[in-house]
């Protein structure tokens, strides 16, 4: 049987980290080993964390994982830029876009089951949970991540991600592109916007 408490239990303060975010906001994290060591305490190492696909598409990296423990199963999407050289424009690693990737999934799905959850829902103070929120900077995991996730309650409907892709794809955007400007306007892949965002997301693909 779960335990909430222990799964739920806030993070201490002194494991919060923060970075800056777009439009200039205070975003805060935890970094991933903090999550599992959560997983290991809450499950006593009896979970299992697989990769079940990914995809490099145009600049960025899309990971699909699966978190299992206690018969229950949390599929998640995470997502990391593509870092390359400022100079010659050449990739750096993939490799390393690829791990950033799957943090970000892991950390989300690791939400679904309770922990961290005052990370998105902006339980901290002071620091601005927007979507995108809990995702770590370069300097603490080697890349910025794609697909921070928002607060569930407030998360977008199937309705709303259906008709991103729809507009998008009217506009000849494919999924790699519509992906890539959401992450780059909002700081998350669209399966991840609030409803708030999906709004004026969806407002900015009629407009164009």
């Amino acid at each position: 049987m779960l335990n909430r408490a222990a799964l739920e239990k806030p993070f201490p303060e002194e494991l919060i980290k923060t970075r800056k975010g777009a439009f200039g906001k205070d975003l805060s994290f935890v970094e991933a080993v903090h999550y599992i060591r959560r997983l290991n305490d809450a499950f006593e190492s009896g979970w299992s964390w697989t990769i079940v696909s990914h995809e490099v598409n145009g600049s960025e990296v899309i990971v699909h994982g699966v978190l299992e423990a206690e018969g229950q199963a949390k599929h998640t999407f995470g997502g990391s830029g593509i870092t390359t050289n400022k100079t010659t424009g050449e990739v750096i690693s993939i490799s390393d876009d690829m791990k950033a990737a799957a943090t970000d999934a892991l950390k989300k799905a690791c939400s679904l089951f309770g922990i961290g959850l005052e990370m998105y829902a902006g339980a901290t103070g002071d620091v601005d949970q927007g979507a995108g929120g809990n995702r770590e900077p370069a300097s603490e995991k080697g890349k910025a991540g794609g697909g921070g996730p928002t607060d569930e309650r407030n998360r977008l409907t199937a309705k709303q991600l259906r008709a991103i892709f729809a507009i998008g794809h009217l506009r000849r955007m494919t999924d790699g592109e519509i992906r890539q400007t959401s992450v780059k306007t909002f700081g998350c892949a669209p399966e991840y916007l609030s409803r708030s965002d999906a709004s004026t997301y969806i407002d900015q693909l009629k407009a164009e």
